[in-house]
């Protein structure tokens, strides 16, 4: 069965893109990951086996790298600028990831590829913080950054709304984006397929956007009914206050009871209660109170 992807050839570089590239060569796709004659950023994130940092044995890297191909050259050398043209000759797409303007200020990036490529069916997708243009394109920027002032991060944390929110672990943003971005090279390359573009054509991908509207029901909620969702322990949320899922275990740990607190149906309870006296196990749970909601919240008009 097809990807999508198969038959694709791919020129990534930058590691903003590392997250689309995976994504389309575990999905099929030739991907040629570009790095400088020193290496990639990435291969200095850990962790490291043995604690150990080396550019050779970074987890991210091995991670986020697999069914890749990759080249070291040099874009500010005259040898390395003609070996990454000729390297874009044979591409279907290119993740241009290397940060805002680095690319152009070369003579590498979307500009001389628009005046080389003309009615080439090439896709350049361009993944930077905050777009290629507007008042926040040349901000700097990091994960925190993306997913509090994106807004997941409001979402994110306790009942108790005097502590603060929390960010999620380990980069959801370039997730996120990298998500946005592989589906915006199938979809360009699907265009081109169908006759509906000559190219080449520029994906303008802000990671900002893409954080921003990965936000749940925030969205609708606000839109539609002008309310803002709350924090919520260990579950998703709402602008109501919904049953707890997160409970106390015997043992000093917590246990997270996914769609706990009412049921679904009278007999799908009735069926787990029965399981559960089979095994001893059925206690005082046959008690009305834990089938008496809470909190209800009334239906819009």
């Amino acid at each position: 069965m097809s990807t999508g992807a198969e038959g694709l050839r791919i020129i990534e570089i930058g590691d903003l893109g590392e997250v689309a590239g995976k994504l389309l060569a575990d999905a099929g796709a030739d991907v040629i990951r570009v790095e400088p004659p020193n290496g990639a950023p990435a291969r200095r994130i850990g962790p490291f086996p043995g604690d150990r940092p080396d550019t050779n044995s970074s987890l991210h890297w091995a991670h986020f790298n697999t069914s890749k191909r990759g080249i070291t050259l040099d874009i500010e050398t005259a040898d390395g600028l003609a070996l990454w043209w000729r390297l874009v000759d044979g591409a279907d797409a290119v993740i241009d990831a290397a940060g805002h303007g680095v690319l152009d200020a070369a003579g590498a990036g979307w500009d001389e590829a628009a005046r080389r490529y003309d009615g080439k069916s090439l896709t350049w997708c361009s993944v930077t913080p905050f777009g290629r243009e507007g008042p926040w394109a040349d901000w700097a920027s990091n994960d925190l950054v993306q997913i509090a002032l994106g807004g997941p991060m409001m979402s994110t944390g306790y009942d108790d709304h005097e502590l603060p929110p929390i960010r999620g672990g380990y980069d959801h943003s370039l997730w996120m984006g990298g998500e946005y971005a592989a589906i915006s090279i199938l979809g360009a390359t699907a265009g081109f397929e169908a006759g509906l573009a000559d190219g080449p054509e520029l994906v303008d991908l802000s990671i900002h956007e893409c954080v921003s509207c990965t936000v749940e029901g925030a969205f609708p909620n606000w839109e539609y009914d002008g309310r803002l969702v709350q924090r919520q322990t260990g579950r998703h949320s709402s602008p109501d206050p919904t049953p707890a899922w997160q409970f106390p275990s015997a043992d000093g740990h917590y246990m997270n009871v996914i769609g706990g607190g009412l049921p679904r149906s009278e007999q799908g309870l009735a069926d787990v209660l029965d399981w559960m006296e089979s095994l001893g196990q059925v206690g005082d749970l046959r008690d009305p109170k834990y089938q008496e909601a809470i909190h209800a919240s009334p239906m819009s008009p």
